[in-house]
């Protein structure tokens, strides 16, 4: 599966129509830093379970925690 965002890039999750997959109220509009992948890459290889589509991310934060959060809720910075 192609992802639109890599490692270490600079996101910004949005306030609203996001659609799959919403992150915690209080991170929406914040400021964050793409996860490393490893749990999800390797279920997206794993047979048993099926793609995500969209994908979702794990970003870190600033305030020190990380979220799982939908594609379609992010936007480069």
């Amino acid at each position: 599966m192609v992802r639109k965002y890599n490692i270490s890039q600079k996101v910004r999750v949005k306030t609203n129509n996001g659609g799959h997959r919403p992150p915690p109220n209080d991170v929406k509009g914040s400021l964050g830093t793409i996860a490393e992948q490893s749990t999800s890459n390797w279920l997206e290889n794993c047979e048993a379970v099926p793609p995500e589509s969209p994908p979702s991310y794990y970003v870190d934060f600033e305030e020190g925690h990380t979220e799982l959060v939908g594609e379609e809720w992010l936007e480069a910075v």
